[in-house]
């Protein structure tokens, strides 16, 4: 870590950190990852830096950074993008979603936070999601979804004509999402 008036050249590594006092440290993070409040477990990691200062505060629109992350034991609890998620995909019985171990890789310049694809398993289902963010939170993801067929709740409408149009035994659909942190939108469609 090297500080000068004008700025903060950043290269580290923090081991196993639970996310409950990674936002205590640094409660401005959940500013910058919308979905941070709504994680639990722990992250390794390995970030590198240049952070501009003006008065004591940074810059964010003109930091520069990335960051390598193994988030361990992660579970993402109830939250608007689950809610919404799972209004889409009505699996039977939700309370939240027990990933596991994830690696990520981010990158931050001119503003925008952005995330190479990741892949989540939790049971029997996986998500592939990339995409970014903005630091003023609004949100361009991508979500490539495979749902087991037994997981589904088929009793709406939509979602049983959507169900046995598909052949397999897992469903894939497309989801986008876009919206800000505290009111993302999701559209979706079948996956080829």
């Amino acid at each position: 870590l090297v500080f000068t008036p004008t700025g903060a050249e950043v290269q580290g590594t923090f081991t196993r950190v639970n996310f409950e006092a990674l936002r205590r440290e640094w409660p401005s993070l959940d500013t910058l990852f919308p979905l941070l409040p709504h994680l639990r477990g722990q992250v390794s990691g390995e970030l590198e830096g240049r952070f501009p200062l003006q008065k004591g505060r940074i810059l964010w629109p003109e930091a520069k950074a990335q960051l390598s992350l193994l988030c361990e034991k992660l579970i993402v609890v109830e939250s608007p993008y689950t809610y919404q998620l799972f209004s889409i995909i009505p699996l039977t019985d939700f309370k939240r979603i027990e990933v596991g171990d994830v690696r990520v890789l981010l990158r931050l310049e001119e503003g925008v936070i952005r995330l190479d694809t990741a892949y989540l398993q939790a049971n029997r289902w996986r998500i592939e999601v990339s995409g970014s963010h903005t630091i003023k939170g609004e949100l361009s993801y991508t979500l490539l979804v495979e749902v087991p067929r037994v997981y589904l709740d088929k009793s709406p409408m939509r979602t049983r004509e959507w169900i046995q149009e598909t052949e397999g035994e897992k469903v894939k659909l497309l989801v986008w999402v876009a919206g800000t942190g505290e009111a993302p939108r999701l559209r979706w469609k079948p996956a080829g």
